[in-house]
């Protein structure tokens, strides 16, 4: 398991691949993803009924196989979420480099410890979030796909 907000995945089906996107299709037609889906490629997420900003976005391609599909995914948080924590973390580093420069003075070793907490609160939060609604996503798509 790896501690970064992104995952990919390849999954193989007996499906073809025109039963893939049909399947996915209808999926979007009912109301369980929301996306697009094209001729060798698909961007869907899974439609909650809570609010969590870390929702991964599925992003696919479908090959074809002499026995069914592969199908390669890749999940990401949205690109604002990838901007915010870029700010967050650069923010926290910058005060930890500040606090860095001024080791010497006491308070500052102190105050150092408050851009530390940031950044293990940030990394922390952000890979939990991800994880816990990405496997949730790859449970989803597997039972559109009847993949076991």
């Amino acid at each position: 398991m790896t501690f970064r907000p992104f995952t990919q995945l390849i999954l193989k089906t007996h499906l073809q691949p025109a039963a893939v996107r049909q399947r996915l299709a209808d999926a979007i037609q009912n109301q369980i993803v929301r996306g697009t889906v094209s001729q060798n490629t698909f961007e869907i997420r899974r439609v909650i009924h809570y609010t969590n900003s870390f929702l991964p976005i599925m992003k696919g391609k479908i090959k074809s196989t002499g026995e069914g599909s592969v199908i390669k995914v890749t999940m990401a948080p949205h690109i604002l979420i990838i901007c915010f924590m870029v700010g967050w973390l650069g923010f926290a580093s910058g005060l930890l480099a500040i606090a860095a420069f001024h080791l010497l003075e006491l308070s500052t070793v102190l105050i150092g410890f408050i851009p530390v907490g940031m950044l293990i609160f940030g990394y922390i939060f952000v890979t939990a979030a991800f994880k816990f609604e990405a496997r949730q996503s790859i449970l989803c798509l597997r039972q559109l796909l009847a993949i076991a």
